[in-house]
């Protein structure tokens, strides 16, 4: 017992003495980031930053404005209607605003609405532009081609019936910059029967269920025309629609990301709806849908969750 006091004594002083030491490190080392932060950040300056779009002149309406959207708010914070530009004699377009300097930012070139955001001439997404704002230097793009081939109106409504919209309410489960927008069919008889509580159908993709402004390359799903229709010939029970937008990050969250895209499905989504309108709480009433990735992800929400949801609407399901 005499030997091991003092060899336990001296274990002990090693340990603190590593932990004090490793700690120094830490703080040390936390400092340096701190320093070179601050250096970075005294170098750094608001400077004006002007965008320089060519669009190809055979497909671009001479009547619609052409904008930047992108990761700030002066670029609209992933808006498709952000930073507008303006049409000069050469052809280009051209807008300017103010950024910080030595900073990364992410943008594409839209018409006004993701149903009209530029593509690859072989008709392929065009990943996010990416630029480092520097002092005296344009940003210049060059679309090759529009999604919907300059064909969409962009602002353009084509909603039937009660349609209302939650602008930006919420955001994507990859990126907190991109915005997710909440759209909403509300049946014919609901106004007049405040005390009815109603089936519910949610809808992944849902900017392009109701509005042509909205959807993708123009196609409307026509949701609205067609559920307004099957309840007034009584085809149908009366019943919420909700539509969820996909954000800029729609391949990851309805695929690798599907498990935090569930959770914020329903323990974020669902609760607001259900606080803003009068849907039914029980299970067999509720019905989660989408169509080819959209449909994976309806799968593996209700797979995920399958105490919340009676009922899985997967149309041509990528699985």
């Amino acid at each position: 017992m005499k030997v091991a006091i003092p060899v336990l004594l001296a274990v002990a002083v090693l340990a603190f003495g590593g932990l004090y030491f490793w700690k120094q490190q830490q703080i040390a080392g936390s400092q340096a980031q701190v320093d070179t932060l601050l250096a970075e950040s005294n170098e750094r300056e608001v400077v004006p930053v002007t965008f320089v779009v060519k669009p190809p002149a055979d497909s671009t309406p001479g009547d619609q404005t052409i904008y930047i959207s992108g990761s700030h708010p002066l670029l609209g914070s992933w808006d498709a209607a952000g930073l507008p530009l303006e049409p000069q004699p050469d052809g280009t377009h051209t807008g300017t605003c103010e950024l910080l300097s030595g900073i990364e930012r992410e943008f594409k070139v839209t018409r006004g609405a993701w149903s009209t955001v530029e593509r690859t001439v072989d008709d392929e997404d065009v990943p996010n532009r990416k630029f480092t704002v520097k002092p005296g230097e344009n940003v210049v793009a060059e679309v090759e081609a529009w999604v919907d081939k300059g064909e969409t109106v962009p602002g353009r409504i084509t909603t039937t019936g009660n349609i209302i919209t939650h602008e930006r309410r919420f955001f994507s489960t990859v990126d907190a910059t991109k915005p997710r927008s909440l759209i909403v069919y509300l049946p014919p008889d609901y106004d007049a029967n405040p005390d009815k509580t109603y089936p519910v159908v949610y809808v992944n993709d849902g900017q392009n269920l109701f509005n042509e402004a909205t959807t993708f390359a123009g196609v409307e799903w026509r949701l609205d025309e067609t559920t307004q229709s099957l309840i007034g010939s009584g085809a149908i029970e009366p019943c919420i629609i909700v539509g969820v937008y996909n954000t800029e990050d729609r391949d990851a969250e309805y695929g690798p990301g599907i498990e935090a895209y569930a959770t914020h499905f329903v323990e974020k989504l669902m609760p607001f709806i259900a606080e803003q309108y009068r849907v039914s709480d029980q299970r067999e009433d509720t019905t989660i849908a989408g169509a080819a990735l959209g449909g994976r992800a309806a799968l593996e929400v209700a797979r995920l969750n399958p105490d919340k949801f009676g009922a899985v609407i997967a149309l041509s399901p990528w699985v």
